[in-house]
């Protein structure tokens, strides 16, 4: 009980509230994430003696900024570093989005959140980094890693699914779940189906290479397979593909390829194709399209990170 005789509010209780509310409305992926950073968040406002009235003054603000700092110091980036400001921004976003749905929308825990908390938590800025991305011969070496797998179906796959990562900018989860009827190999018409970010489909249009693998891995280990049946599946053919199964490939033939200089993974592929289509003079609004962007802003961002090199070369192909 507090000084009021009265059993505090515990945070976690307001989140799992929250999360159970917003279980239907989001991907399951964004509600992963939200459970994982409003986890650590309420955990450690259990350690730290904090409930939910804290958050009824006006200085509730500085709460997050404490858990912050907490953060930084104790919980660290990959490979040991200290966590991104992308990292950073998402718990801050997490909590402000939380926060909000407190005041607005729970009668049981409206009364708890102070207006004025929401105005002065600040989300903090993203540190723009430029991007390495795969050169051409890095990705020469890496196709040629494939040829080192065990078996046929393996050597196939792994060449089909970088070939299609590299030569769509696909997202990792949306390669994960493509099915055999939503991919298109016909010379005159090729292109993938996927569905992306905000339970949206669009089309992507497959380049010649990724038509020509993609066609010959179907022909010969997919044939027959019912039209929802995932495109790229296990070891065992009849699993789909998961993302952290995607992760370890690249990072695989990284080694084998002795890719060094750039992260290897499925999201540089993915900036990798972005510099591609500028660097041939392509159109920003359709590499908007393609890449499943809600807004141009999000397409800007990945412009901006492009290699100076590259933003050079697109300028001469302009003129």
């Amino acid at each position: 009980m507090d000084e009021s005789g009265e059993t505090p509010m515990i945070v976690r209780d307001a989140v799992q509230e929250y999360l159970s509310r917003i279980r239907r409305k989001l991907e399951q992926r964004t509600q992963v994430g939200y459970q994982q950073r409003l986890g650590v968040f309420a955990d450690w406002c259990t350690a730290s003696g904090i409930s939910l009235e804290h958050f009824s003054k006006k200085s509730g603000y500085r709460i997050v900024d404490d858990f912050i700092e907490y953060l930084i110091t104790t919980h660290p980036g990959k490979k040991g570093q200290v966590l991104s400001s992308t990292t950073v921004r998402g718990y801050v976003i997490s909590i402000k989005v939380f926060l909000r749905w407190c005041l607005r929308y729970s009668d049981e825990f409206e009364e708890y959140i102070n207006p004025i908390i929401l105005e002065r938590v600040e989300i903090p800025k993203i540190e723009r980094k430029v991007v390495e991305t795969f050169s051409d011969r890095q990705v020469t070496a890496m196709l040629a890693a494939c040829e080192l797998e065990y078996n046929e179906h393996l050597k196939l796959r792994n060449r089909a699914i970088l070939s299609v990562l590299v030569g769509t900018g696909i997202r990792v989860h949306e390669l994960c779940g493509l099915t055999i009827e939503c991919t298109h190999t016909e010379v005159e018409d090729a292109h993938i189906k996927v569905f992306g970010k905000g339970r949206k489909w669009r089309e992507v249009p497959l380049d010649e290479e990724s038509r020509r693998v993609v066609g010959r891995y179907m022909r010969r280990f997919r044939a027959g397979c019912d039209g929802q049946s995932p495109l790229f599946v296990d070891k065992s053919e009849s699993r789909a593909l998961t993302r952290s199964g995607i992760e370890q490939l690249f990072e695989k033939l990284g080694r084998i390829a002795h890719v060094t200089g750039v992260r290897c993974s499925p999201h540089t592929a993915r900036h990798t194709y972005a510099t591609r289509f500028m660097v041939v003079g392509g159109n920003p609004y359709h590499l908007q399209k393609f890449m499943g962007h809600e807004t141009f802003a999000t397409t800007e961002k990945y412009l901006k990170t492009l290699p100076p090199r590259d933003i050079r070369a697109a300028l001469r192909r302009v003129k």
